[in-house]
């Protein structure tokens, strides 16, 4: 038992060598094979854990009631008494282990040429690396020795360094580094680099040299993918990943601009920041935004100019998205964009929305009657004790959209809008749904047409009605702006909000920007709380006890965040993806 949770803790150690080459390599990189595809790096790991430890998020997660029960349960007790002799036999706490092994980084890497997988670790010091690999190989054979197994390892030699094997790979020290892996061939590479000095490594890779520059300092950690042989590579996997083309409207409108970087881009980095209470992953590819081709457009705007516009605010809101899209040239061009299938399936679509819309082509005429700066946004519902409130409460969600020419389409959607309605009351009659009432709003500068669900009589005030009483679907209209949602509430909120001061869309390469309030979402879900226990008993066959238990764990974990938000954006020949979470204060 103690052999396997210390397993679980580091990496098994070998054989140190004093000799000293004369070119030492001071990098990891310096270590690999130029033709490595895949390289990530936490510079000090050791750091990482006692920031961790210290920072006041580690304390609250303490203070959770389900933590605490965490911490009194037979697993949780019989791992620390594990880990407790662990650190007994090596004379050392666990963070100390950390920082004796990783105090100068540790990496991991993959090189296709030899298949082979290596971790790498730079020590704090020779004597203590040694010494903590003395102790780790006795504890391990030991622990093979009463159980009647043979000896873990096997030694070997190359070159005057003594190499550890087992059945998965084999591993060494020499000097400050402790290196694992489980190709030989790869091994061998890396000891000849530390003996003989590195000459053509990765650090010599040209997109290697380009992404870590990019990536720049002041990071945790790094990862870079080198694309270029995997985009040669014979793999079909991978040919779908570097075609550019994505497989439902969807997923284009989600990714199709990334997809179009990764035709062509020659590397892929990524780095982990921490500031504060916030915590970002970037994601970076090299992209030419003013050499975007035609065909995409509609996703970076002309020469790469689209700018999403900053989020609309308003209260209790619990998701925002905005972002340029131009979805009436997307539709328009989904020949080129997509397989055959789809493409039936848009010209199907195509021909029953323009049969709705009164003969209008849904992409050139619709579609096209919007700008392409659009945001999607969601609010926690409230309701009114004096109308029926639902058993399953969803939140309240819109799409905000811009006119190109307000008097016209306004005109247009408004005779739209009304006869989807009687469109939906003949439907819902047949199946037993309730109706809906049209109601006409002033404002203003605009005007809102919104239908409510009429309740039965008698359930004026049911506190556990249809999924139905979550919507009053609104079309709304204020200036440029359309508003399109599923409440009267959010759509007149949203017609009448003021665009935020200070952040013009010029000042801006954002593309694409995300936002979700962890505060709301959790008031959301502890709105529906009984719902979710039901369903966690249904779908798990847990236990109602176990099943409220699971649910107010992750209830509670939410409280630990302020938000989540994405942005992708292009600056200096980069498309930038980044996403983040804030922790509370």
């Amino acid at each position: 038992m103690p052999f396997k949770i210390l397993f679980s803790l580091v990496f098994p150690l070998i054989a140190l060598n004093s000799c000293s080459s004369l070119q030492a390599a001071e990098r990891a990189e310096e270590l690999l094979p130029a033709s490595t595809v895949f390289f990530a790096e936490i510079h000090d790991p050791s750091a990482a854990v006692e920031g961790f430890l210290e920072h006041s998020y580690f304390a609250n997660l303490q203070k959770l009631d389900a933590f605490k029960e965490l911490a009194k349960s037979p697993q949780y007790l019989q791992g620390i008494t594990g880990l407790r002799f662990v650190e007994f036999q090596i004379g050392m706490s666990w963070q100390n282990a950390v920082k004796t092994l990783s105090a100068g980084g540790v990496s991991l890497a993959f090189d296709p040429k030899t298949e082979g997988v290596a971790v790498i670790f730079k020590g704090e010091d020779p004597e203590k690396l040694r010494d903590l690999r003395d102790k780790v190989v006795e504890l391990a054979r030991k622990d093979a020795e009463n159980k009647g197994n043979e000896d873990p390892y096997q030694v070997k030699d190359y070159r005057g360094i003594q190499v550890y094997t087992t059945k998965d790979g084999g591993f060494l020290t020499y000097e400050n580094w402790l290196i694992a892996g489980n190709k030989g061939e790869l091994g061998k590479s890396i000891i000849d680099a530390l003996l003989d000095g590195p000459t053509e490594t990765l650090a010599t890779n040209v997109n290697f040299k380009k992404a870590k520059k990019d990536v720049g300092a002041g990071n945790l950690g790094w990862a870079f993918i080198d694309l270029d042989p995997l985009r040669a590579a014979p793999s079909k996997d991978l040919q779908k990943l570097f075609s550019g083309k994505a497989e439902n409207p969807a997923g284009e409108l989600l990714l199709g601009g990334v997809m179009e970087s990764l035709k062509t881009a020659s590397h892929l980095s990524a780095a982990i920041h921490a500031q504060g209470n916030r915590l970002a992953l970037n994601v970076q590819l090299p992209y030419e935004s003013a050499e975007t081709p035609e065909l995409r457009e509609y996703y970076f705007g002309p020469a790469g100019t689209g700018r999403a516009k900053p989020i609309l605010e308003v209260p209790n809101m619990l998701f925002g998205l905005s972002t340029y899209r131009n979805v009436s040239e997307m539709w328009l061009r989904g020949g080129d964009l997509f397989n055959e299938q789809v493409n039936d399936g848009l010209a199907q679509a195509d021909s029953n929305l323009s049969t709705f819309f009164s003969g209008k082509d849904f992409g050139q005429d619709i579609l096209g009657a919007l700008s392409p700066n659009m945001q999607i946004l969601a609010i926690r519902q409230s309701y009114s004790e004096e109308a029926p409130i639902p058993a399953i409460k969803i939140p309240a969600f819109a799409l905000l959209a811009e006119m190109k020419d307000p008097q016209t389409t306004t005109r247009e959607f408004r005779r739209i809008y009304q006869s989807f309605i009687g469109f939906f009351n003949v439907v819902g009659a047949m199946n037993g749904q309730p109706q809906l009432e049209l109601d006409f709003e002033s404002l203003d500068q605009g005007e809102l047409i919104s239908a409510t669900p009429i309740p039965e009589l008698g359930e004026e005030t049911n506190k556990q009605a249809k999924i139905n009483f979550n919507f009053s679907p609104t079309v709304g209209f204020s200036g440029e702006r359309l508003v399109i949602a599923s409440s009267k509430d959010l759509a007149r909120r949203l017609a009448i909000a003021k665009q935020p001061e200070g952040t013009s869309v010029a000042s801006t390469k954002t593309n694409t920007e995300m936002v979700i309030n962890a505060e709301q979402l959790q008031l959301t879900l502890d709105d529906n709380r009984s719902h979710l226990i039901a369903q966690n008993i249904l779908k798990e066959g847990s236990t109602r006890e176990e099943a409220t238990q699971k649910i107010g764990l992750f209830l509670e974990f939410l409280k630990l965040f302020e938000q989540a938000d994405l942005q992708l954006s292009t600056r200096d020949s980069i498309l930038d993806l980044e996403i983040g979470v804030q922790l509370k204060e």
